[in-house]
């Protein structure tokens, strides 16, 4: 995994979030200048004890660090699931 960086995370009290300001996916590298930082927002959406496990699916929504920037913005559903390889 390549290393992120935040300048800050924050948990909601009931631990069901937390929320990420200005994240860098890829560090201080190059990339990672090019496209800038931004803010994550995740959520568990749902979660359930599964015969298999628990399996849950999180929110992770996107906005911009700066104000004056319009992207990224977005959210999308993620889902969790134990690895069934053993099974």
């Amino acid at each position: 995994m390549v290393d992120s960086i935040a300048d800050s995370e924050e948990d909601a009290q009931d631990g069901s979030s937390r929320f990420i300001k200005n994240f860098r996916p890829l560090g201080y590298s190059f990339f990672s200048v090019l496209a800038g930082p931004f803010s994550v927002h995740q959520e568990l959406f749902e979660c359930s004890l599964e015969p298999h496990g628990v399996v849950a699916t999180i929110r992770m929504s996107f906005s911009p660090s700066n104000s004056k920037d319009h992207e990224p913005t977005g959210s999308f559903l993620w889902d969790i699931e134990p690895d069934r390889a053993n099974e």
